[in-house]
């Protein structure tokens, strides 16, 4: 499945490189905006919430929200877009 992943770091000093380290793990990802990142995984999103947790500051904001096949974009970086077309994701 296809996640988007957005987060507002509490202390992004300290937590960027980890929360940014967590999400190179996933199989196949994009990041179309500085905080966001789009994932292609087989967890659920409460299992990466639950991941971002235990690298973040109690204080941290994470959303983890299942995309569907019917999205749409203006002015996303052309590298995000290629990436969300690849016929070989697991929608």
């Amino acid at each position: 499945m296809i996640l988007l992943i957005t987060y507002e770091l509490q202390r992004p000093e300290r937590d960027t490189h980890l929360v940014e380290r967590l999400l190179k793990t996933a199989a196949s990802w994009s990041r179309p905006f500085d905080q966001a990142w789009l994932i292609d995984t087989e967890e659920e999103p409460k299992a990466w919430r639950d991941r971002l947790r235990a690298v973040g500051d109690v204080r941290d904001e994470f959303l983890v929200v299942r995309v569907g096949r019917s999205w749409a974009s203006r002015n996303v970086d052309a590298v995000a877009l290629t990436w969300l077309r690849n016929a070989g994701r697991r929608w």
